[in-house]
C-alpha cells in the first residue's frame, strides 16, 4: 500500500510544483491552493512507512490509508479531466511536447471560464479533504520516518550467525541433521565443495542456516567457520573483507580487491573451513570473487549458500541443494504460539485459541516470516479471543485487488501498473522499462511467482463484490475472468465513470458498449482472445 501511495504522491507533487511555477491557481481563482496541497502531501508522505507498519494491527490506520488512496485517485482523476480538455484545444498536427510533469500544457485546458471555475472548486474541495485526512493523521500519532536510501546497503550491514529460537517441528530438526551430515562427510576428490539452501523469501532459509552453522558437529569438524550476509547489492571488497574478519584477520577498508584476495587465500590456505554466504542474488559472486582465493582450503572445506533462486545454486555447481518447504499447519501453529506469547505459561494458555490460530496460520500460507509477523501483532494484543478474531477478519489480508489464482502475462501486468499510475517516470527510461525493473524486483523478492510460459500467479479476488451485487460507484478496475461471459450490460458499465482498467481477455464477449468511449479515465483495455470484431469509434485505431 505504502509503495502505491508513494508513487502517486511523488507524481502528484511534481505536477503541483509545475502548476505553482506557472501560477495556475491564480488563473483558477484559488490563489495559494496548489502550494497548500503540495505541502500537505509532503507532510503525509513522510509518515507512510510508519502507517504501513501499523495497518495490519490497527484498523484505524488501515482505514486512514484507504481514505488517502481514494483521495489520490480523485486528484489524479482531476488531472485526467484537464488532459481531456487540453486535447480539445491542442491542434493534432502541432504535436507539442509539454515540458510539465503532468504531460499536458496547463493553459491549453483553461481557456473556458466554466471549466476553469469547476477545476478551481475541485482543487479547493481536495484541499479541504486533505486537511481532514491530515487531522486524522495527527490523532493516529503516525511518526515521521527517515527517507529510505535509494541504494541497497552494502554487504557489511548484517553478518550475524546468531541463531534465532524459531525452529519448530520434527521435520526441520531432521532436515538440519541431514544437511550437517552432507557438510561434514568427506569428499577426497575436491577441497572446496558448494552446497545450497533454496527457497522463497520469508520461508526461513537464514534461520535454517543458523541452526546448521551452530550445530556442535559443525564446530567440531571445521577449524574456521565464517558467516557473511551478501544481500542484493554487494561490494567485492566488503565481501572479501568480511571473510578476512571472520577468519580472524584484519584489513583496511581502503584496500583494493587485488590486495584483499591474497589475504583471504593466506588465512584459509590449508585450513578446513565452512563459509556461509547468506542471501546470494548473483552467481557471479563465486566465479568472479571467491573461487580462486578459496581453493587453498584444506580437504573437506565447504561453502554453504542461501538463495531464493535455484538457478544460482546450479550456476555455482552446488553438490547438494536443500529446498525449503512451507510449514505444515501444526508446525505453523507452534511457531505462532512462540511469537504470540512471552512465556511457557502463556503458550499453554494459548491452546484455548487454537481454532482461531489455525485459521490465521492458514492465511499465512505456511510462510514462517508471515507467521512470525502476525505472531508479533497478536503478542501486543494478549491472549484475547476477540483481538485474535479481529486480526483474522482484518481487511488487510486481501488488498491486492487481483483475481484469485488467476494468471497474467508479464507484459499485461506491467501495462496494468502503468495504467494505475504505479510506475514512476525516470528520466529517459521508458515506463515499460521501469515496469520491467519493478517486475524483476518483485520476482526476486518472491512477491510474484513464475508460472509456465512466462506468466505470473496472483492472489486475491476482485469479483466477490460483483457476485454480491455490491460493486462500489468508485470502482477503478474490473477484471472479468469468467470465460463464459458473453456481454456487458450498457446500464451496468455506465455507472463506472472512474474505471481505469478493464480486462476482458479470453471472455466470449462480442460487442463492447459504446458508453466505454465516455470512460475518460480508462487507461488499459484488454479485449484479446475475445469474440469482439469491432471497437467503439472512441477507441478505433
Amino acid at each position: 500500500m505504502a509503495v502505491v501511495l508513494d508513487a502517486f504522491i511523488s507524481g502528484l507533487v511534481g505536477t503541483l510544483k509545475d502548476m505553482a511555477k506557472e501560477e495556475v491557481d491564480l488563473l483558477l481563482g484559488v490563489p495559494g491552493e496548489t502550494q497548500k496541497l503540495q505541502r500537505s502531501l509532503r507532510n503525509i508522505h513522510s509518515v507512510l512507512r510508519d502507517a504501513e507498519k501499523r495497518r495490519i494491527e490497527d484498523e484505524d490506520v488501515n482505514d486512514w490509508l484507504m481514505e488517502l488512496k481514494d483521495f489520490m485517485y480523485d486528484a489524479d482523476d482531476l488531472l485526467d479531466e484537464c488532459r481531456m480538455e487540453a486535447q480539445k484545444w491542442t491542434p493534432r498536427e502541432s504535436d507539442p511536447k509539454p515540458s510539465t510533469s503532468c504531460g499536458f500544457p496547463f493553459f491549453a485546458c483553461f481557456r473556458e471560464v466554466k471549466f476553469r471555475h469547476e477545476v478551481g472548486v475541485k482543487i479547493k474541495v481536495l484541499n479541504d479533504r486533505l486537511e481532514e485526512i491530515s487531522a486524522r493523521r495527527s490523532k493516529l500519532q503516525l511518526h515521521v520516518s527517515a527517507a529510505e536510501p535509494r541504494v541497497v546497503p552494502r554487504v557489511s550491514r548484517i553478518t550475524s550467525p546468531v541463531m534465532e529460537s524459531d525452529m519448530v517441528g520434527e521435520r526441520l530438526e531432521e532436515d538440519s541433521k541431514a544437511l550437517v551430515e552432507q557438510l561434514t562427510k568427506q569428499d577426497p576428490s575436491k577441497n572446496v565443495v558448494v552446497l545450497a539452501i533454496v527457497g522463497i523469501g520469508g520461508i526461513g532459509k537464514t534461520t535454517f542456516a543458523q541452526k546448521v552453522f551452530n550445530d556442535g558437529k559443525i564446530k567440531a569438524s571445521f577449524r574456521t567457520t565464517i558467516w557473511v550476509c551478501v544481500s542484493q547489492e554487494f561490494s567485492e571488497t566488503d565481501l572479501l573483507g568480511n571473510i578476512i574478519e571472520g577468519a580472524g584477520g584484519k584489513y583496511n577498508r581502503e584496500q583494493s580487491r587485488s590486495l584483499l584476495e591474497p589475504l583471504v587465500e593466506g588465512l584459509l590456505r590449508g585450513n578446513k573451513f565452512l563459509l556461509v554466504l547468506d542471501d546470494v542474488w548473483d552467481f557471479r559472486i563465486w566465479d568472479d570473487s571467491l573461487r580462486n582465493p578459496l581453493q587453498g582450503g584444506a580437504a573437506g572445506s565447504r561453502v554453504l549458500v542461501t538463495t531464493r533462486n535455484e538457478g544460482i545454486a546450479r550456476q555455482m555447481k552446488a553438490a547438494h541443494v536443500h529446498e525449503m518447504k512451507l510449514l505444515p499447519p501444526e508446525d505453523g501453529w507452534s511457531l505462532l504460539c512462540k511469537k504470540a506469547t512471552t512465556n511457557a505459561e502463556e503458550e499453554r494458555d494459548a491452546r484455548d485459541l487454537k481454532d482461531t490460530g489455525m485459521k490465521i496460520v492458514e492465511k499465512c500460507g505456511g510462510l514462517p516470516l508471515a507467521i512470525k509477523t502476525i505472531g508479533g501483532v497478536l503478542c501486543s494484543r494478549g491472549l484475547n479471543r476477540s483481538a485474535w478474531e479481529e486480526v483474522l477478519r482484518s481487511a488487510a489480508w486481501s488488498r491486492t485487488g487481483l483475481p484469485e489464482d488467476h494468471v497474467f502475462a508479464r507484459s499485461d501486468i506491467i501495462r496494468l501498473w502503468i495504467a494505475e499510475g504505479f510506475v514512476e517516470a525516470r528520466g529517459d527510461v521508458s515506463l515499460e522499462e521501469t515496469g520491467e525493473q519493478y517486475h524483476r524486483e518483485l520476482l526476486h523478492r518472491s512477491l510474484l511467482q513464475w508460472q509456465r510460459y512466462n506468466e505470473i500467479l496472483f492472489i486475491s479476488d476482485v469479483l466477490n463484490e460483483r457476485r454480491s451485487g455490491a460493486i462500489p460507484m468508485k470502482l477503478r478496475r474490473l477484471s472479468i475472468v469468467a470465460t463464459e461471459t458473453t456481454d456487458i450490460q450498457h446500464d451496468y458499465m455506465k455507472n463506472f465513470v472512474r474505471l481505469r482498467v478493464l480486462h476482458l481477455m479470453q471472455t466470449k464477449i462480442e460487442i463492447l458498449p459504446h458508453y466505454i468511449g465516455n470512460l475518460i479515465h480508462l487507461r488499459y483495455l484488454n479485449v484479446s482472445y475475445t469474440d469482439i470484431k469491432k471497437l467503439p469509434k472512441a477507441y478505433a485505431i
